[in-house]
């Protein structure tokens, strides 16, 4: 790792999700990249996200695994640059802990944060989907998000019940109280 980060310059960025340490590194001659570090004791997986990213290769435009290693009771995982403007600054709000969207003119450039990312029921996806349109659109948006997605594919105690796990787990909200979600979405 070390020599891989060799005559770079770093520049701390805000932490990430459950405790996670990021780092942006300027490397001469190779361009930017992204150092994660997280204890190993923490609930940040840094391995799981390595193997995540390795799957999505050629599925996804994601970031390159260019190094992991432990140490001393740390992961350090260390990203690609992929390039784009994150979507949260060229459209809405980004919702915290969740997958950030990187655009650029040409459209979706890529995707970024997979620690938790996983092979799971689609409800989930919606529930969270469907309280992100309703934070940054508002409710009237989520019956025509569902709409388009077909609400015959939807079953609404599944999403609500996503929706409740998902505050359980990622309790951590620094804007202003979330309308709960409705019983039908």
């Amino acid at each position: 790792m070390a020599a891989l980060c060799a005559g770079s310059s770093l520049e701390r960025l805000p932490d990430g999700r459950l405790g996670t340490f990021l780092y942006r590194l300027n490397r001469p001659g190779a361009g930017r990249a992204y150092l994660k570090i997280a204890a190993l004791a923490s609930h940040e997986d840094l391995a799981a996200e390595r193997d995540r990213l390795a799957w999505l290769q050629g599925r996804l435009p994601v970031p390159e695994v260019l190094h992991y290693t432990e140490h001393e009771g740390h992961a350090f995982l260390l990203l690609s640059e992929v390039q784009g403007l994150p979507a949260h600054q060229a459209l809405l709000e980004q919702e915290p802990l969740r997958r950030v969207e990187l655009l650029s003119a040409k459209g979706v450039m890529g995707f970024v944060d997979w620690g938790l990312a996983g092979v799971a029921d689609r409800h989930r996806d919606l529930a969270l989907a469907a309280d992100s349109v309703r934070f940054n659109l508002g409710e009237a948006y989520v019956d025509y998000f569902l709409q388009s997605y077909g609400l015959e594919h939807v079953n609404p105690a599944c999403t609500r019940y996503y929706f409740l796990l998902d505050l359980f787990f990622t309790h951590v909200d620094t804007r202003s109280p979330r309308p709960s979600a409705r019983e039908d979405g």
